[in-house]
Order: structure tokens, then C-alpha cells, then sequence
């Protein structure tokens, strides 16, 4: 009993460590989205310019 309650210690200080990593998830779903269509909207943006310079014509059309 005594080299079963000797390792229980250890553990709750293991856990603490792993309870702070969940709060910075939970806020990076929220911020997730945002960064999102920034990415896209300059990948896209950067399509278009390349686009726009191979094909002059692409900004006519």
C-alpha cells in the first residue's frame, strides 16, 4: 500500500501541467476563423495579381 501511495503524488503535479494547455485551445478555435480568410484572401489576392500579369486580359474579361 505504501509503494502504491508514494507514486500518486507525482501524478497530480503531471495533471496541472495538462490543465493549462486546455484554456489556450479553447481560445484558439475563436481565433482560428479570423486568421483563416486572411489566408485566403491573400492567397486568392496573390492568384489574381499572377493571374492578371501573365494574362492582361483576365482583367478585362
Amino acid at each position: 500500500m505504501v509503494a502504491s501511495t508514494t507514486p500518486v503524488p507525482p501524478a497530480p503535479p503531471m495533471a496541472a501541467p495538462f490543465a493549462a494547455p486546455p484554456p489556450p485551445p479553447r481560445i484558439a478555435p475563436s481565433a482560428a476563423p479570423a486568421p483563416a480568410p486572411i489566408a485566403i484572401f491573400s492567397a486568392s489576392f496573390f492568384l489574381v495579381a499572377a493571374a492578371s500579369c501573365a494574362n492582361p486580359d483576365v482583367l478585362m474579361s
